[in-house]
């Protein structure tokens, strides 16, 4: 049977069974997502169709799979995903090994098993505008940088809030954030003559992107790196309700 293996960093995932992906992906007959002894990298196993014979096209067409499925795993498990690498190819026309890649990644608690359903369970599920915003939100997590995180996060939640709206503003993202936490803090604007509140998301990420000469850098980083986590969640929360997943 023809199969191509990717390996990948999950940082959030840590298990031992073996899982296997009914397939929704022209191509591919079934996937199977597991993780090695020797290498807690997350492995998952592409089963190609017997009409698949050129390497080329099984690699194109499991290319793109593997990233509709690291997009949804990023937004189940809000956290950092890396680059994956195939392992080996095993196709009519290849038999290839790609040798053993030493894994830098830390180990994290094992993965509670309902959780780890929950995030199996919809990579079954074939989302109709999700490759969109699922892939947004794996790229910000993949930002080191917390204020570069922050401020791409914010963005895709201004867009995602505004998009059915007669007129985009931060106001409406600040409703929005005030009807999920009926106790966030607000500031008060720094905008020349405004008087308004602004959510500490706004507030901040305004502060970023108009510094001056009073603006206090450390303390805006500092706020930001407390907040970023939580502008996460407030994301995936707008997606959800957009009637995406």
């Amino acid at each position: 049977m023809s199969y191509i293996d990717y390996s990948v960093e999950i940082r959030s995932l840590n298990f031992d069974s073996k899982f296997k992906i009914e397939s929704i992906y022209d191509g591919i007959k079934k996937i199977i997502i597991f993780q090695k002894n020797d290498n807690k990298d997350t492995w998952i196993r592409f089963f190609i169709e017997e009409k698949i014979v050129e390497p080329e096209i099984a690699r194109k067409l499991t290319k793109k799979a593997m990233e509709n499925i690291l997009n949804k795993i990023a937004f189940n498990t809000a956290n950092y995903i890396g680059i994956p690498m195939i392992r080996s190819e095993i196709t009519k026309k290849s038999s290839k090994g790609y040798g053993k890649i030493k894994s830098v990644r830390t180990l994290c608690k094992k993965t509670d098993s309902q959780e780890l359903n929950e995030i199996f369970n919809c990579l079954e599920k074939n989302y109709e505008k999700e490759s969109f915003y699922f892939e947004l939100y794996r790229s910000a997590l993949q930002i080191k940088n917390e204020i570069a995180r922050f401020l791409f996060l914010y963005s895709i939640l201004f867009d995602l809030i505004n998009s059915d709206k007669k007129k985009s503003s931060q106001g409406n993202v600040d409703d929005f954030i005030r009807n999920q936490n009926k106790n966030v803090k607000e500031k008060k604007t720094t905008r020349f003559n405004k008087e308004y509140l602004e959510t500490i998301y706004t507030y901040y990420r305004n502060q970023v992107s108009h510094t001056n000469e009073n603006s206090n850098i450390k303390e805006i980083r500092n706020k930001i790196t407390n907040l970023v986590d939580k502008l996460s969640k407030l994301v995936k929360v707008a997606i959800k309700r957009k009637n995406l997943v």
